[in-house]
C-alpha cells in the first residue's frame, strides 16, 4: 500500500513540473493577446467606480491569464445578446460563464472543463409581499423581465410550463436595465441567474442547476486547448479553487433576507418564541 501511494505521489508531481513546463512565466509582451466579450452583469463582471473591470468571471479570466501566459482586451459589447452575436460572427475571441446547449454547440467551441455550476432565479422587491417562495398561485400574470435571447429566460419558461404557471415575459437586453425595471416596479420580477452576494432583491424561486463554461469562437481551436491546459492545470495545482471563488462572490449574504413560503411565514407569526444557547 505504501508503495501505491508513493507512485501517485511521484506522477503527481511529474504532472505538476509538466504543467509548469508548459506555461513557463512570461512577460506581457509575450503573453497571447485574447478579445473578450464584456457586458454589465452584476457579480460576474462590471465595472468599479475607477472603471476597474472586477466580479467572479473577471477573477477567475486573471488566474488563467497568470497560469496560460495570457492578456485580455475587454471589448464592451453592451449586453448579452451583442456579445454573443460578435462570437459567432468572430469578431470577439470568448465569452466567460455561458450555459451550454446542443444548439449553442454548433455555433462555437466549449472548455473542457466548467467555472462552475449556476442556476436561475426568480427575484421580487424585498418590500413586495405578495409572493412567497414557490407560490405559484401568485406568479399567475406576473410581469416577469428576462434577458433577451438566453438561457437563463428559456429555463424559466420551462419551468412555468412545469407548473402551469403563465406570467407576462418582457424580454430586456441588458442586465442593469432588466433589473432598474423591477426597482422602480415596471416589473413585478425578474428571471436571470442567481445574482450574487450583492443582490438587494428576494429570490421566490431557484431551479435550473447547470454548469457554466467559457465559450470560444469557432475559429479559435487553439485559444480553446490553451485554456483547456490552464483549467487542467489550476485543478491540479488547486482543487479547491473554483469552490472558494463561487464563495466569494454567490455565496447567501447575511445582508441578505430568508426567503420562505406563505405556509412558513404563516407559522412564524403564530409560533412561540424559543430560546437557544450556543458555544
Amino acid at each position: 500500500m505504501r508503495r501505491h501511494g508513493y507512485g501517485i505521489s511521484v506522477f503527481g508531481a511529474i504532472v505538476l513540473c509538466c504543467l509548469f513546463f508548459c506555461f513557463p512565466a512570461q512577460s506581457d509582451d509575450n503573453a497571447v493577446s485574447i478579445r473578450v466579450g464584456y457586458y454589465e452583469d452584476g457579480d460576474y463582471m462590471s465595472r468599479s467606480r475607477s472603471a476597474e473591470y472586477i466580479g467572479f468571471n473577471i477573477e477567475f479570466l486573471q488566474k488563467l491569464a497568470k497560469v496560460g501566459g495570457m492578456r485580455y482586451e475587454m471589448l464592451d459589447e453592451g449586453s448579452w445578446e451583442n456579445a454573443w452575436h460578435q462570437l459567432l460572427e468572430g469578431h470577439i475571441d470568448m465569452i466567460p460563464a455561458v450555459f451550454r446547449t446542443e444548439e449553442r454547440e454548433k455555433e462555437v467551441l466549449f472548455s473542457n472543463l466548467p467555472m462552475g455550476t449556476l442556476y436561475v432565479t426568480l427575484n421580487v422587491r424585498v418590500d413586495d409581499k405578495r409572493y412567497g417562495y414557490e407560490d405559484f398561485s401568485s406568479f399567475q400574470g406576473m410581469r416577469v423581465g428576462i434577458i433577451r435571447g438566453s438561457s437563463d429566460g428559456e429555463r424559466f419558461q420551462r419551468y412555468c410550463e412545469k407548473f402551469g404557471v403563465k406570467p407576462i415575459i418582457v424580454p430586456y437586453a441588458e442586465t442593469q436595465a432588466l433589473l432598474s425595471a423591477l426597482e422602480d416596479g415596471t416589473l413585478d420580477g425578474v428571471a436571470i441567474t442567481h445574482l450574487g452576494r450583492s443582490s438587494t432583491f428576494r429570490s421566490v424561486a431557484q431551479f435550473s442547476p447547470e454548469p457554466v463554461y467559457i465559450a470560444v469562437a469557432k475559429n479559435r481551436p487553439d485559444l480553446l486547448a490553451r485554456l483547456d491546459a490552464a483549467m487542467n492545470a489550476i485543478v491540479l495545482r488547486d482543487p479547491n479553487y473554483m469552490m472558494r471563488l463561487y464563495d466569494k462572490y454567490f455565496a447567501v449574504s447575511m445582508a441578505q433576507q430568508p426567503v420562505f413560503t406563505k405556509e412558513e411565514e404563516a407559522f412564524l407569526k403564530q409560533a412561540d418564541v424559543v430560546i437557544a444557547a450556543y458555544d
